[in-house]
């Protein structure tokens, strides 16, 4: 169920602009400059500045163009009863509308400083833009079991080296030498 219907111009039209590599391309650039733009913004900063201005600005802006792609997407596959291509029956598209969710907030004349750090989660959006990192982030979620079976190993021999330690040095470095 669409709210466009399928073979509407419109429809065709944005699902040809929305799977456009120059599209994608203009998406990773507004990924970029609102990472930057995260990174200059600091709470120290005076709130008359001009920078602060110009950081609450850029972040508006790029929360208002993240808004627009995934209401195109949504308009396109529709948003979650259109079979498999639905927007959030995509997990990248989901991780996607959770840091807009998120970049709303932290826009919001209601916002908490503490929310305001989930800013740093659109860094993501460039993992569901990239099937290289997407592989990678799946490589590693499946080895997680396996990296802690191994921490649990380490931590043991640690402890084992500890305790040895502790037995056999005890007493031995309570005095400084001028030596």
């Amino acid at each position: 169920m669409l709210l466009i219907p399928e073979h509407s111009r419109v429809r065709e039209f944005i699902a040809k602009v929305i799977t456009n590599k120059y599209f994608d391309r203009i998406v990773v650039a507004v990924i970029i400059i609102s990472s930057i733009d995260l990174a200059l913004d600091s709470s120290l900063l005076d709130p008359n500045s001009t920078q602060h201005s110009v950081i609450q600005l850029i972040d508006f802006f790029t929360t208002i163009f993240f808004i627009v792609e995934a209401i195109l997407k949504i308009l396109t596959f529709g948003l979650l009863y259109n079979g498999k291509i639905s927007y959030l029956r995509n997990p990248w598209n989901r991780l996607d509308f959770a840091i807009v969710i998120f970049s709303i907030v932290a826009i919001s004349p209601l916002e908490s400083k503490n929310l305001k750090a989930f800013k740093v989660f659109r860094i993501f959006r460039l993992i569901s833009r990239n099937s290289g990192l997407q592989s990678a982030v799946k490589a590693l979620l499946l080895g997680m079991p396996n990296i802690f079976n191994v921490t649990i190993i380490m931590l043991l021999f640690f402890l084992i080296f500890g305790v040895i330690s502790v037995s056999q040095f005890k007493g031995l470095f309570y005095f400084c030498s001028d030596n």
